[in-house]
């Protein structure tokens, strides 16, 4: 069989593809089930893999219990992989899941046992931690005014919660509690992280299963022991686990005919590399503007004219580039005197699509006002030309499976599920899907396997079935055949926008009726 080589040079058939797990350990664990790559060595125990069991069946799938009885059934360090396959993780390993850490250690540990086999692109949910070791692990940070230290940049004015506001909504300006690292950490994290209420709540349960207790032991673990285990874990040490994770990271992986983002490519960020990292001169903080009303500036050369692009040389620079900056975090983690500079501040920028003007394949998405879009033939032929036929990513959810979308030559698999099943403890319920990426040059097809939320199957070859991936209008509107049922010989239609997504079921004639003339 003919084969791709690796980075490292290690010859690969195959890679599975996963991503957005957001802390979900549980989550994680269906996907190892579903996938014919990756596997445990080994259970904690018998009686642990039998509780996970018989949690997903009283307590269903997605539920909090079967989320504490995966943690205590499979060990991270358990994870492994099929001989001659690989694994790339699209990004986003933090925030939304019970398993942080675990979740975490798992990848770290896949990673340095098969160092040739494993690759992932960082997330913005990944990248966004490094802020964590100057805006809550410097005491000097946690010693200043709120006044100087502003909001979210990013986040539009009118909705824009800086630490000031934040602390005198809850009647703690002024007081010891405005210079505490556990509020802090807080505010960071609900205010400026996209994170919920639970984020803190799960890293406490997950502290505790750890430490071999459960949730009858959470109150066992203070507020400082959640605060250390976030300063440490993200510690610019290049030891830890974090910083381990983003050395290892990349912004785009190059595999063959199949690339890897985390969010999307479009023609304004394909190929440009930032140049240098700039400010305002006005940005110093002041008691009139604080420095966050003002981004940093991530300049970056204009963007390349399709025809002219070498996308094997963006690869290979933007990940350059990219490691320097976690090189320049690890040295200069915390901000100079004046709160003007920190070390990693183009890596934090470029997952932000404030300071690069929208020019970045982390913070982007193949979502346009909620609609799928996908690429235009002038943005196919660039990627085709390169001799890339297919695109995966993440980073925005539509629906309980993987979107398929194809265009002028190009497939593009965008697989964050993340808001599969609303219903569900962890917003994902039963939805989980395995998704293979055969890199055989003779044979290249990606093959997508799973449940949707509702439970039923699917099974199909992104290549071998024509209607899969096509764009349609129909009486219902704007829609994607986006699956295969084998088990009732349906497929599914997906229309709508945003978390507002629905889908119905139509048999192979409806579907090629629908196609052709739009019934």
């Amino acid at each position: 069989m003919l084969r791709v080589t690796g980075h490292l040079g290690r010859e690969l058939s195959k890679v599975a593809y996963l991503t957005d797990v957001e802390g979900n350990w549980a989550y994680f664990v269906r996907c190892v089930e579903a996938s014919p790559v990756l596997s445990f060595a080994e259970a904690t125990s018998d009686e642990a893999v039998e509780a996970l069991a018989a949690a997903r069946i009283e307590s269903g799938v997605g539920s909090q219990a079967e989320a504490l009885a995966a943690l205590r059934a499979f060990p991270p360090h358990a994870l492994r992989l099929a001989p001659d396959a690989g694994l790339v993780f699209g990004g986003d390993v933090f925030d939304r899941g019970l398993g942080d850490i675990t979740c975490l250690t798992a990848l770290v540990g896949i990673k340095e046992r098969y160092p040739d086999r494993v690759f992932w692109t960082l997330g913005n949910r990944d990248i966004n931690k490094a802020r964590l070791a100057s805006e809550l692990a410097d005491p000097a940070e946690l010693a200043r005014h709120p006044a100087a230290v502003g909001g979210p940049y990013w986040v539009p004015k009118l909705f824009r919660h800086p630490w000031e506001l934040y602390l005198a909504r809850k009647g703690l300006l002024g007081s010891s509690w405005q210079h505490d690292g556990f509020t802090k950490l807080r505010y960071l994290l609900q205010r400026t992280m996209g994170c919920d209420g639970r984020t803190i709540a799960h890293r406490r349960l997950e502290l505790a299963v750890l430490a071999g207790g459960g949730p009858e032991d959470v109150r066992s673990v203070s507020d400082a022991d959640v605060l250390r285990s976030f300063t440490t874990l993200v510690a610019p040490d290049p030891d830890s686990l974090f910083a381990r994770y983003l050395r290892y990271g990349s912004v785009a992986v190059r595999l063959g005919d199949a690339l890897f983002v985390h969010g999307a490519v479009d023609q304004p960020s394909l190929a440009v590399v930032p140049s240098w990292v700039g400010y305002r001169s006005d940005r110093r903080a002041s008691a009139d503007v604080p420095y966050a009303a003002y981004p940093p500036m991530v300049s970056a050369p204009a963007p390349t004219a399709l025809e002219d692009m070498d996308v094997d040389a963006w690869v290979r620079d933007i990940n350059a580039w990219i490691q320097s900056e976690v090189s320049d975090w690890l040295d200069h983690p915390h901000y100079d005197a004046d709160r003007c500079h920190r070390g990693g501040e183009g890596l934090i920028g470029y997952a932000n699509q404030s300071c690069m003007s929208s020019r970045t394949v982390v913070y982007n998405s193949w979502l346009t006002n909620g609609h799928p879009v996908a690429p235009g033939p002038g943005l196919a032929g660039a990627l085709a030309g390169a001799g890339i036929r297919r695109v995966f990513s993440g980073h925005q959810p539509f629906g309980d499976h993987p979107l398929v979308m194809k265009a002028h030559g190009v497939k593009v698999v965008t697989a964050d599920t993340s808001y599969s099943d609303v219903n569900a403890d962890d917003n994902r319920g039963a939805a989980v899907a395995s998704i293979v990426c055969n890199l055989d040059p003779s044979a290249p097809d990606t093959h997508i396997t799973g449940r949707l939320a509702c439970g039923a199957g699917f099974d199909f070859l992104v290549d071998a079935d024509d209607l899969i991936g096509r764009h349609c209008y129909s009486s219902v509107g704007s829609e994607w055949i986006t699956a295969y049922l084998p088990g009732s010989s349906h497929y599914v239609l997906r229309s709508g926008a945003g978390f507002d997504v629905s889908h119905r079921l139509v048999s192979p004639d409806e579907a090629l009726a629908v196609v052709t003339s739009g019934v």
